[in-house]
Formats: C-alpha cells, structure tokens, sequence
C-alpha cells in the first residue's frame, strides 16, 4: 500500500459516484452545488481507506508475545506504532483540506476557479498522502509478516524443527505429518513458517517447520532466519534440531549451543540425512545427537515420533 493505493481508488470510485448525481437547475450555482458534491466524496472515499489501513490492523497490545516479538525483530514496535499514528492523523488534514476548498467553492465566481480549486484540492491530498507513504508501506508489510504465520491452535502441544538451511527440515516435516512442504536442494528453500500435524492417537500434535539458520548474529540474519528464532523460542513446546552431517558441522554446533541458551523446552538432537551414512548411529553419538533420522527411508522417523508423544506428556492436555 502506497499513497497512490489510497488516491487513485478513491478518485475512481468518486468519478463513478459522480456519475449517478442529478441536480436540478443550472448555472453556476448548480456547478457549484455538484463541485462540492464531489469534494465530500472525494474526503469520503479517501477516509474510508485509510480507516481501514489503521483499524484492521491488529491492537500491538493485544498481540501474543510470539507476534509482537516478530513484528519488533521486522519492523521495530514504537516505529509501527508511530506510523499507524501519522496515518490516523492524515484524515484531520483531511478535513482541513475539504473544508478550505468547500468554504472557496461557496465564494468563486466562476466556472474556471471551480476547476482550479478541485485541482488544488486534488493536489493537496496527494502531497498529505504522500507524507505518509512510508507509514503506508510499513504498515502494509507489517500486515503481510502477520499474514505468513500458519494458524496455530493454542490448545494443541508444539514441535518446532529447527536446523541449518538444507538441512532436511521441510523433508522431516512431511516424514512426520504427511504435509507436502517445497523441497529442493538449494538453501533457504523454506521462506515462511510450514505446518502439519501428526496424532498420538487422540490428540493432534502441530509440528512447524522453520526457514534454516545460519550460525550468525541475530542482526546479521535474514527476516526468515528470524522467523525461526521467534518461532522457536515462542511457539515450542519441543525442538527437534536437525543436524545435517554433511554441512558445516562447527557451525550447527554452534546454533545449537545458542538455541539451548535462550530456550527453556525441551530439545531433541538428531542427525538427518541417515541414507547417506555407512553408520548413522555412530556418527549421531560422535555428534552428540540422540540419533539418526532420515525422513527418505523412514528410519527412525516412528521412534522420533514417540520420543515427541512421550516429552509432550502433560503439555497443553
């Protein structure tokens, strides 16, 4: 959303409104009477969209911890704040703006002043509107971060599958809960947060696959590689971090050794990739990892499943 977002629907409809109205009369009086007319429409379709910039998006304050984290890490919490302030008060210059152009329309005395101050008084709204147009454009990015989260239940225990880029993440995830996540062997292949869910024969568990995290400062990352960092130390009720033996192996160490130290959930360690081991479980052990996984064959995949059942015991019944 842009000021153009905001101008050009308005001038539209208000030229289609303009259409329908009949006034009786004629002269300059009626002209003055239709000019004032479209003026108000004018104000009232712009109003009604930049109504509905502010108040369809979501109170800051009312917003779970997970969102409002989010939304400080992509966007900065007081700059949001204070962008959806400008906007509100954009419809006050508004007003002053119609109502200056309303009180010269009752003065003019010509039919070429009256074309002159509808040019003004569209060229006015334009600069207001383009005063704001950064204030627009966060607002409407803010909205689409929020628009990417998956619909969590609150009343159903979480795992969150964490790991480095390509590490096998979107792949376990379909092992796990049968969801059809975008697979490919290329880095970053997971831009936004997946979701499916598996049964411990009564209960659904939701298991959320996160972007890869490369094991660098949190200032330094990615908007996805902070989706994650959110994710989990927001949503998890359990981690599962996924270890990818073929990538930089001190570098995941070290990811994970930063994930332990702001989580408080359990965290299960595990080696991906087992199809492509000689000896997986010996290659977890040295890695310090609980076991080898590899969602390809389905190896271990069951006993993963029941180690989550038995951790999520008591969470979220």
């Amino acid at each position: 959303m842009d000021a153009e977002g905001i101008f050009g629907p308005a001038v539209r409809r208000t030229s289609k409104y303009m259409r329908s109205v009949k006034l009786p009369g004629s002269g300059l009086e009626k002209l003055k009477r239709l000019e004032s007319i479209r003026i108000k429409a004018y104000d009232r379709f712009l109003a009604e969209r930049l109504k509905r910039v502010y108040r369809n998006f979501p109170s800051l304050e009312e917003l779970p911890p997970y969102l409002k984290e989010l939304l400080e890490l992509k966007i900065g919490s007081d700059r949001l704040k204070l962008a959806l302030g400008r906007i509100k008060s954009v419809l006050r210059a508004l007003e002053g703006i119609r109502d200056d152009i309303l009180f010269k329309i009752r003065k003019t005395r010509s039919r070429s002043e009256l074309k002159s101050l509808r040019r003004q008084y569209l060229a006015r709204v334009y600069e207001v509107l383009k005063d704001v147009e950064e204030d627009l454009r966060l607002v409407s990015r803010a909205r689409k971060e929020l628009r990417r989260i998956p619909p969590l239940r609150e009343d159903r225990p979480t795992v969150v599958l964490a790991g480095f880029p390509n590490a096998g993440k979107s792949s376990l995830l379909k092992a796990l809960t049968g969801s059809e996540p975008e697979i490919a062997p290329y880095p970053f292949t997971t831009k936004r947060l997946l979701l499916g869910h598996f049964s411990d024969g009564y209960r659904l568990i939701q298991v959320v696959d996160t972007p890869g995290i490369l094991d660098r400062p949190v200032e330094r990352m990615k908007p996805e590689e902070k989706d994650a960092i959110v994710s989990i130390k927001y949503l998890a009720d359990a981690v599962v971090f996924l270890i990818d033996p073929f990538q930089d192996v001190e570098g995941q160490t070290n990811l994970l050794n930063y994930l332990k130290g702001i989580l408080q959930k359990p965290l299960i360690v595990v080696v991906g990739k087992a199809d492509l081991l000689e000896n997986p479980e010996e290659v977890a052990a040295s890695l310090g990892a609980e076991t080898a996984i590899s969602p390809v064959t389905g190896y271990n995949v069951e006993r993963l499943k029941e180690r989550l059942i038995k951790v999520l015991e008591g969470i979220k019944w």
